[in-house]
């Protein structure tokens, strides 16, 4: 997925920003004709206040999306 933008809400920096990423295809590149191929596009957007992860998201790169299946266990609240 590739960075589209991040909005800043302003006030102080403790308010979270808003980062808005979507699918990424270059047909070029086989590994994006394969993911093309059962998920043709797809969006993303969160709101983070974490420096370390605004210091690493900028607009125009790209990541990948990992989606890892948390059992119900851990999920609790203990």
């Amino acid at each position: 997925m590739v960075v589209t933008s991040i909005e800043d809400f302003g006030g102080n920096e403790k308010n979270p920003k808003k980062i808005k990423l979507h699918c990424q295809y270059d047909q070029s590149i086989p590994e994006d004709q394969r993911f093309f191929e059962s998920t043709p596009t797809g969006n993303l957007e969160m709101y983070v206040n974490n420096p370390i992860v605004l210091d690493i998201m900028k607009p125009g790169k790209s990541f990948y999306l990992d989606f890892t299946e948390v059992s119900q266990d851990t999920c609790k609240k203990t």
